[in-house]
C-alpha cells in the first residue's frame, strides 16, 4: 500500500466493472470486438436484465454468442510496482514494491456457460466449400427489384437454438401415466390428467355421471366450506353449464378451492361442442335442444393484414420465450396512490373506488362476455352462445337451430352456423377498431 492512501478506500476510487474473458487477450481492441466495443458493454451494464454477449466472429451476423452472467462484487483494482535498485557498494539489488488502488469493481461478468450451437453460411457442392455471406447480405445500395431477383440461398437460421446454456442432468423414464387407449390425433396425449378427482366426458359416451366420485367427496369433506359448495350449487342450478372463467367471475373463491370444489357439482366435457365447460351432474345437453345456448364458439381474431393493428395480446407467444440473451426477473408491485392524492375529502375516495370497482368488475366480465364495441381481452376466445350480448347473432342462433340431431362438431345449430358467427364477430371487433373505440370505458 502507497504511502498516501495508508490502507484507507477513500468514495472517491473510480468504479470499475469487471469481465472474466474466457481467452488469452493478446489484442485489447479484438477482444473489445468480440463483446461489441466499449458502447455496446455500457448498454449492457446499464440493463441489469441483459447478459453480456461474446461473438467470436464479430464480423459475422449469423453467428451464435457466448453469454455471460453479472454478478455482484466487492473487489479492487491494484496497481503493483515493482523498482529495483542496484547498490554499487556490494553490488547487490534492492526490489520495493508499490501497491495503489485504481478503482473498485462491484459488478463482474463470468461467462460459465457454453457457447450456442453454430450454423455457418457455407454451401457444399461437388466437395468444395464456399460462403454465402456475400449473396446475403446487402452490401451496397441497389434497387429493390434488383435485389429480389439474385437468385440467393434460403438460409434461415433460428436467433437461438437452445434456451439455456448449462448442461443438466435429464433423466429419461417411461411415461407412467400415458394412455395408449387414447386416439393419436389428440392434443397432449403424453401429459397425464391432473388429479383433481373429476369426471371426464367425451362427446361419444353413452351416458352422462350423475355423482361424483367418492375421493371428490372426501377432498371437499377436508375443506369444509358449505356456503362456498352451497353457492356454487346455485350458480348451476340456474345455469347447468359453465365455463371455469365465468364461474371465477361469478363465484368469489380462490382458484385453489375452486378446482376442489368443482367435481363435487359437475362433470368435465372433453369433446363436442359443450367442451371444456363444467355440466350439472345427471344433465346431458346431447339430448336437450334447448342446450343449444351453452354451446362453445372458438373465436380467434384472424391473422391478417390488418391484424396487427389490434390493440389485444395473445395468451402465449413466441416472443415471451426465455432465450439465453436475458435474465427474466419479476418485477414488484408496487401500489400506487397518486391517483388519490388531489382528493380532499373521503366521499371523493370512495367515489374514486366504486368507480373502479365498477369497472374492473365489468373488465372480468368481459373475460368471458362478448359485446359489440368492446374488444376481446385475448385473441382467442372461447365464448357460450348464451354469453353473446348482441341480438344481431342471438337472431342468427335461433334462426340456425335445428332439433334432429346433435352434431359432434355443430351442435344443436345447422351446418356452416359457427363460421358464419364468426365472420360477423370478426367485422365487429374490426369496426371497433376503426372507430377508434379500441379501449372504452366499461360501462354497466
Amino acid at each position: 500500500m502507497s504511502s498516501e492512501s495508508k490502507g484507507v478506500i477513500y468514495q472517491q476510487q473510480k468504479k470499475l466493472i469487471c469481465v472474466e474473458y474466457p481467452g488469452f487477450v493478446k489484442n485489447v481492441d479484438k477482444m473489445l470486438a468480440t463483446l461489441g466495443g466499449e458502447e455496446i458493454i455500457s448498454k449492457v451494464h446499464a440493463d441489469p436484465a441483459r447478459r453480456l454477449e461474446l461473438r467470436f466472429r464479430p464480423k459475422d451476423p449469423y453467428c451464435h454468442a457466448a453469454c455471460g452472467n453479472r454478478y455482484a462484487t466487492t473487489s479492487l483494482l491494484l496497481k503493483v510496482s515493482k523498482r529495483t535498485k542496484k547498490q554499487q557498494e556490494n553490488n547487490s539489488c534492492h526490489i520495493e514494491h508499490k501497491c495503489d488502488i485504481l478503482g473498485t469493481v462491484d459488478t463482474t461478468y463470468r461467462f460459465q456457460g457454453l457457447a450456442d450451437y453454430q450454423y455457418l453460411p457455407i454451401e457444399n457442392k461437388d466437395n468444395k466449400v464456399t460462403s454465402l455471406t456475400g449473396k446475403l447480405l446487402i452490401e451496397q445500395i441497389e434497387s429493390f427489384d434488383t435485389y429480389l431477383a439474385k437468385d440467393v440461398p434460403l438460409f434461415i437460421p433460428p436467433p437461438s437454438f437452445s434456451r439455456i446454456d448449462v448442461p443438466i442432468d435429464y433423466y429419461y423414464r417411461p411415461d407412467q401415466h400415458r394412455d395408449v387407449s387414447r386416439p393419436s390425433h389428440l392434443i397432449g396425449v403424453a401429459r397425464a390428467r391432473r388429479p383433481h378427482n373429476a369426471v371426464f366426458v367425451n362427446f361419444d359416451d353413452k351416458e352422462v355421471p350423475t355423482k361424483p366420485l367418492d375421493a371428490a367427496v372426501t377432498a371437499v369433506n377436508k375443506i369444509n366450506d358449505t356456503a362456498k359448495e352451497n353457492e356454487l350449487r346455485a350458480l348451476f342450478k340456474h345455469r347447468p353449464l359453465w365455463s371455469k372463467n365465468a364461474l371465477k367471475c361469478n363465484i368469489d373463491i380462490h382458484e385453489e378451492k375452486l378446482k376442489q370444489l368443482l367435481p363435487v357439482v359437475a362433470y368435465y366435457f372433453v369433446t363436442g361442442p359443450w367442451r371444456s365447460l363444467w355440466v350439472q351432474f345427471g344433465y346431458d345437453p346431447r339430448k336437450d335442444p334447448r342446450a343449444i345456448k351453452y354451446q362453445v364458439l372458438d373465436f380467434r381474431l384472424r391473422q391478417s393484414a390488418t391484424a396487427v393493428d389490434f390493440p389485444v395480446k395473445a395468451k402465449r407467444s413466441t416472443f415471451n420465450y426465455t432465450l439465453p440473451l436475458s435474465i427474466h426477473r419479476p418485477g414488484p408491485h408496487v401500489v400506487q396512490v397518486k391517483d388519490f392524492a388531489e382528493s380532499k375529502n373521503v366521499e371523493e375516495v370512495n367515489e374514486k373506488l366504486s368507480s373502479d370497482e365498477c369497472k374492473t368488475n365489468n373488465q372480468h366480465k368481459l373475460q368471458y362476455i362478448f359485446k359489440e364495441g368492446f374488444l376481446p381481452p385475448y385473441r382467442q376466445m372461447f365464448y357460450q352462445f348464451d354469453d353473446i350480448c348482441n341480438d344481431k347473432l342471438q337472431e342468427m342462433i335461433q334462426a340456425n337451430a335445428q332439433t334432429q340431431k346433435c352434431d359432434e362438431k355443430e351442435g344443436w345449430c345447422k351446418p356452416e352456423t359457427l363460421n358464419r358467427l364468426r365472420d360477423l364477430m370478426s367485422e365487429m371487433v374490426k369496426q371497433t377498431v376503426k372507430t377508434g373505440s379500441a379501449e372504452p370505458e366499461y360501462g354497466s
